[in-house]
């Protein structure tokens, strides 16, 4: 097949068998993983590639299958022309097909080598796909995991505390890394628990009249009260949220 990509014209020669792949989220994340490890130098886990025996994966496996996942987002390997999202240039009624890189489409590539997660991976093939695969085998099942896992582990209503703790996972690292955070009444720097960003959140003020009551009928006694609490001398609670995914974090309460 001959076709034009941006300035190059050249010869393409797909390869890649059809398979199917089981209707689970996280068998198709995993299949996302093999068409990864297909294209890139790939030294983690082969039973994380198995889609097919999906269903043998304990949580620990699953939860990594999704680490894993985000870890290899899909723009990254868009961006260096890895993926070329492109279904005018796929045989028909084929989603997505593998391209080994040749004399003749070593020109496509800005890089022969790609750094993901701190490690330096050399690019093997590319990847020609159809926006539609990469949305049924990444975004919705990922979105969708991510919705399953934020009911099991993190509450759905806004905690009325001014300390919280969120939790990081690491690359190769077995146990998570928690991290517990001070709200203040200025924005603060941490890693989001619901987008698992690292944001300086995005403050909003709510009128609190017990303690407006407190400063204009005891305020010598509030004043010394704040001062031993550490806090500010507010009359308002400060509600702290992400501006990315827009959820609400914590609240630091005026007295």
């Amino acid at each position: 097949m001959t076709t034009s990509l941006g300035l190059n014209k050249v010869q393409i020669n797909f390869y890649g068998e059809e398979v199917i792949v089981p209707d689970d989220n996280i068998a198709k994340l995993m299949y996302y993983l093999s068409c990864v490890a297909t294209v890139i130098e790939y030294n983690d886990p082969n039973i994380l590639l198995d889609y097919r025996n999906y269903d043998r994966l304990n949580n620990k496996e699953r939860q990594a299958v999704y680490e894993l996942a985000t870890l290899f987002d899909p723009q990254i390997f868009i961006s260096n022309k890895i993926f070329i999202v492109d279904a005018n240039l796929l045989p028909d009624n084929l989603s997505n097909k593998f391209v080994k890189i040749t004399d003749e489409t070593i020109g496509i590539h800005a890089n022969h080598e790609i750094v993901i997660g701190g490690k330096v991976r050399k690019v093997l093939n590319f990847m020609i796909c159809e926006p539609s695969w990469l949305n049924e085998c990444y975004h919705i099942p990922r979105e969708l995991i991510y919705k399953e896992n934020r009911r099991k582990l993190i509450p759905i209503s806004p905690v009325s505390v001014t300390e919280i703790s969120t939790t990081n996972i690491v690359t190769n690292q077995t146990e998570p890394i928690v991290i517990t955070v001070k709200l203040k009444s200025n924005p603060v720097s941490l890693l989001c628990p619901f987008c698992r960003n690292v944001i300086d959140t995005k403050t909003e003020k709510k009128f609190n009249i017990v303690a407006c009551c407190c400063c204009l009928f005891f305020s010598i006694y509030y004043v010394c009260i704040q001062a031993c609490r550490g806090k500010n001398i507010l009359c308002c609670d400060v509600i702290h949220k992400c501006p990315k995914c827009g959820h609400t974090i914590g609240e630091y309460n005026a007295c």
